[in-house]
């Protein structure tokens, strides 16, 4: 048998049954004077991006950007009334946004299918980072934008000066924080699919700093490259499943099969079953130099049986000293991040 063999047979488990998503109905109230050509763009995009119900109208008195919820709670419906500026913007609750915006677009619609309204705000109790609302907002769409390009061999400051170049926002960083990451090993981890938040949350980590928005005296919003206090919310490595359970996210992390892992590097065999699972896979560097430990020394072991998925990742990592924990990106897709057992702030 090879050093890493996996044969799936069948489910163990079937998939369990995911949060009751939303359908998205979308009217676009327009100035008399809107392009014609315009309507079609905004038209054509929101048709692309599967909205269940679309009109482009004349907006009339009383109009404004807003959400309303129907249907049942097993089977909402949110009716999206969005306004067209004659600048060709177009204002939804929560943004602001181009024709050119595609991808915040299709985030924005994927946060309220899956959580409602108060996923766009962050839910009902205090928003994050002391934003208002539609700012918290704002930035969960810019975040939301999933990376383009490849990463690997970057340094954590090219990798914020390559991401941060095409975001509406600034940022605002201590000159001598841009020398200390641009002096940084090369991120090994690819972070090229992942969104732009969890990916410049994880460059910046590998030298302990953290990615913090802010709301300036003027109501502008920045972003701060930090050094984190102990009670200080930053922007995370991808978000907790909250309410979900892992197989909810990744439900092939049941699927049974047979596995043999004959003393291998953990990464390897972690990059084969992830692979498999088609997620991607980030490791915390910080944490691991911290407490001393070589991720290329690590080996990976595992006695030939049937077994599922998930149960390998725990095995594995556990006897390296190492935990899993499955995060969800701004994007919501599943992503493993892989760090210490003893926490490392």
């Amino acid at each position: 048998m090879s050093r890493l063999a996996f044969a799936a047979l069948c489910w163990l488990l079937p998939a369990a049954a995911l949060a009751a998503e939303g359908r998205i109905q979308v009217e676009l109230a327009m100035p008399a004077t809107f392009p014609v050509l315009g309507q079609q763009q905004w038209y054509q995009l929101f048709s692309e991006l599967g909205v269940d119900g679309l009109q482009i109208r004349k907006a009339a008195a009383g109009d404004k950007a807003e959400i309303k919820t129907a249907g049942s709670k097993a089977a909402p419906v949110y009716h999206v009334v969005g306004m067209l500026g004659s600048n060709g913007q177009l204002d939804l609750p929560g943004g602001r946004f181009s024709s050119r915006d595609r991808a915040r677009i299709a985030a924005w619609l994927a946060k309220l299918k899956a959580g409602g309204p108060a996923a766009l705000t962050g839910g009902g109790g205090p928003i994050p980072f002391g934003l208002a609302a539609a700012q918290f907002a704002d930035v969960n769409a810019e975040l939301s934008t999933a990376v383009a390009d490849s990463t690997k061999g970057l340094t954590p400051g090219e990798v914020l000066q390559k991401l941060s170049s095409g975001l509406e926002h600034p940022f605002v960083v201590d000159r001598a924080v841009l020398r200390r990451l641009a002096a940084s090993a090369a991120i090994t981890d690819e972070l090229q699919g992942l969104t732009i938040g969890t990916a410049l949350a994880y460059a910046v980590r590998a030298e302990g700093l953290a990615l913090v928005p802010r709301s300036t005296d003027s109501k502008r919003i920045e972003y701060l490259i930090v050094q984190p206090t102990e009670k200080q919310t930053t922007w995370p490595v991808g978000w907790s499943l909250e309410d979900k359970k892992p197989k909810d996210v990744v439900p092939a992390l049941f699927e049974l099969l047979n596995a043999e892992i004959d003393d291998i590097p953990l990464t390897e065999a972690i990059a084969a079953v992830c692979g498999r699972l088609k997620v991607p896979v980030l490791y915390d560097h910080y944490a691991l130099a911290r407490q001393g430990i070589d991720l290329a020394k690590l080996q990976a072991k595992f006695p030939a049986r049937k077994t599922w998925y998930g149960k390998i990742i725990d095995r594995v990592l556990h006897q390296c000293g190492l935990t899993g924990q499955w995060r969800l990106d701004d994007a919501g897709k599943p992503l493993l991040w892989v760090t210490t057992l003893k926490p490392v702030k």
